[in-house]
């Protein structure tokens, strides 16, 4: 039981070998922006297809040196503006 335990918080999830969430992001705009500049401006959709691999290098280089960066960004969401009941400074997480 332990090494599951281990293995999923040692191993985050991964898409196509970069953190799940900003690589689903980055996949998911990439593809809004090349359907809407063909749509609208006539432009070659070549242009975001070879940009895709760039920008998707760049999250998995970023990815290697902090292998949990989509739960950085997901906690990062979580305790914005969250409401404290006591008085503290900064922005801390209160559920």
């Amino acid at each position: 039981m332990k090494a599951h335990i281990l293995q999923a918080v040692a191993n985050p999830p991964k898409m196509i070998w970069a953190p799940f969430v900003p690589g689903i992001f980055n996949i998911l705009m990439t593809m809004f922006f090349t359907m809407f500049g063909v749509v609208m401006f006539q432009m070659n959709p070549l242009i975001g297809i070879v940009s895709l691999p760039f920008t998707h290098s760049i999250i998995i280089a970023i990815g290697k040196h902090e292998p949990h960066l989509s739960n950085m960004l997901m906690s990062l969401g979580r305790t914005r503006g969250s409401k404290n009941p006591y008085r503290s400074r900064g922005a801390k997480f209160a559920p």
